[in-house]
């Protein structure tokens, strides 16, 4: 029996900015349902290594591979990857419904297929009472949460968050991390 490929490989990765090191050797696996949280003081690299996990930066030295495939090479590989950055994605002006239905598109999910991913995204994150609210006017901790949804509209299996709990109160980051457990448990790392 073969084992199932990793969703995600950093093996010996390496990036400089110049002289200056931001990654230095780094290694990781991480498996289908996995959690791991990055941790680090500011400059440590943690934005370099998502960059680079993303295929957005290609690494001095070492390889990374996104579903076995390199992610700076391979638009497949980019495909696997939801990204929700630190500062909120999202159209201030628009209905968090709004926003999903262009964010799919932009993922390339259209029609059925859409309106379920739609679905699933607001009921796995909990904004079934927000979907006609416009993004500006929801509190912080729902504002992270409709970034969340955003990046789950195309099924990645790998999802990247940045400073996911970064300026929501204690309630929030509590359901946010109960929202990535729940995702965490239907697989997806």
């Amino acid at each position: 029996m073969t084992k199932p490929v990793p969703v995600l490989e950093i093996d010996n990765v390496s990036y400089r900015y110049g002289e200056r090191v931001a990654l230095n050797k780094i290694g990781l696996m991480v498996r289908s349902g996995d959690v791991f949280a990055l941790l680090g003081p500011n400059g440590a690299g943690k934005s370099t290594l998502i960059r680079t996990l993303c295929g957005r930066l290609r690494p001095n030295g070492g390889t990374v591979l996104v579903d076995g495939r390199n992610p700076a090479r391979s638009r497949a590989a980019r495909g696997c990857i939801g990204l929700v950055p630190q500062d909120n994605a999202l159209y201030p002006y628009m209905t968090v419904a709004e926003n999903l239905s262009v964010f799919g598109r932009l993922a390339g999910v259209r029609g059925v297929r859409l309106t379920a991913m739609i679905d699933h995204a607001v009921t796995s994150t909990g904004l079934q009472d927000r979907l006609d609210q416009r993004v500006e006017t929801l509190s912080g901790g729902y504002k992270r949460r409709a970034n969340i949804a955003s990046a789950l509209l195309h099924s990645p299996k790998l999802l990247v968050l940045d400073e996911p709990t970064v300026g929501v109160d204690l309630d929030a980051r509590n359901s946010i991390n109960a929202v990535l457990r729940s995702l965490a448990e239907s697989g997806m790392s």
